[in-house]
């Protein structure tokens, strides 16, 4: 997988703040060319469609990006390019998985996203919207090129709104009912309640108490809203949030072991290396 900072390298994007986000924009996107390997990312990627026609693969589902389509796609995700029009021109986003999830949580783990990774939708964007996206990527670039002494809190909030926006966008492909239902409102509240507590309540039993559930109702629906368990959403908050902590402050590993509940830096270094498959140090070293 390429680390997003090698990416930036790799595609030569217009502008990008280290380890955060980058902006590819007008670019002919020579990277996803026809026939060519897919390449899985560290990185969520918006990619709007100016002028010209892709087509794609995705999980054996073919797909057509026209001017005026956006879609963002999860990291990992291997798309391969059957065709692309000589005069295909776009603008993309990538921005850091740790940053990008994080931000997910503080907006409540939405459902909208987490409907939108599974289902991959290519949305047909309005003139209207167009517009919007537009301004959007204008937006992040004067963030992201001009120093200020918030740049990276601005650069967060614009991807915080950004998020928010999509999900407004994929409403349409919703069923207002179910997010209504009984189900949605409880993994709603579950989600709200992880990320109030993650850092220190690791428990089934205490999310199931809070929602006066049983822990064998609150794990059903856990997992057919999300496809993951308790415990998965759990550690992946757990580990986002020590990603973020090691490459975005200057806390020691010691107080971040402190910080999300761990008994001392050991437990915090075992259980960090068992997830994301190296120490925190090495980790903190790639940023």
């Amino acid at each position: 997988m390429i680390h997003i900072d090698e990416l930036f390298e790799t595609i030569s994007v217009t502008c990008h703040l280290k380890g955060v986000v980058g902006i590819d924009y007008g670019s002919h996107m020579s990277y996803l060319s026809a026939g060519s390997s897919p390449v899985p990312l560290s990185a969520y990627v918006l990619l709007y469609v100016e002028q010209g026609c892709m087509c794609y693969k995705h999980l054996g589902q073919d797909y057509k990006l026209e001017a005026g389509t956006l879609i963002l796609y999860a990291p990992c995700t291997m798309m391969s390019v059957l065709s692309k029009t000589d005069d295909f021109k776009g603008h993309q986003l990538f921005c850091d998985k740790a940053i990008f999830d994080r931000l997910v949580m503080e907006n409540g783990g939405d459902v909208g996203l987490l409907q939108l990774k599974k289902e991959f939708p290519v949305v047909v964007l309005t003139a209207r919207q167009q517009a919007d996206i537009n301004a959007f990527f204008e937006l992040m670039m004067s963030a992201v090129t001009v120093t200020r002494h918030y740049r990276i809190q601005i650069v967060m909030g614009l991807v915080r709104s950004l998020q928010l926006y999509i999900i407004e966008l994929h409403s349409a492909f919703i069923d207002p009912h179910s997010l209504s239902s009984d189900r949605e409102r409880i993994y709603r509240d579950f989600m709200k309640l992880a990320a109030e507590h993650y850092q220190h309540e690791r428990k089934l039993f205490f999310y199931a108490n809070r929602l006066c559930i049983s822990t064998t109702y609150l794990s059903r629906i856990v997992r057919q809203v999300s496809g993951q368990t308790v415990k998965e959403i759990l550690k992946n908050m757990l580990v986002t949030e020590a990603g973020y902590r090691l490459r975005n402050t200057t806390q020691s590993v010691g107080e971040i072991s402190y910080c999300l509940g761990f008994e001392d830096q050991s437990a915090f270094t075992h259980y960090f290396c068992k997830h994301v498959g190296m120490t925190p140090a090495k980790y903190r070293a790639l940023r």
